[in-house]
């Protein structure tokens, strides 16, 4: 092994660009996705559909953890 102190090319640095901007768009995407489910889990309670609405809250976790790794890719791409 080396040291890695010379510039390694990764690619077309634009194509880059666009897929860590693709990457911000689309957790906001589902930010916004799981702010509507949240909403439609409300109306459920309120019409007596608890174990329904609760279903939907767990995939609006999912939803949530999925951002997070997600971004933290994105952190990861200069």
């Amino acid at each position: 092994m080396h040291p890695h102190d010379h510039v390694h090319s990764h690619g077309d640095g634009q194509t880059i660009d666009k897929t860590k901007a693709m990457l911000g768009y689309l957790i906001a995407h589902n930010r916004d996705h799981a702010g509507e489910l949240e909403g439609i889990a409300k109306k459920l309670d309120e019409a007596g559909f608890g174990a329904a609405a609760a279903k939907i809250r767990d995939g609006v976790a999912q939803i949530s953890a999925g951002n997070e790794i997600v971004g933290a890719a994105a952190e990861m791409i200069p």
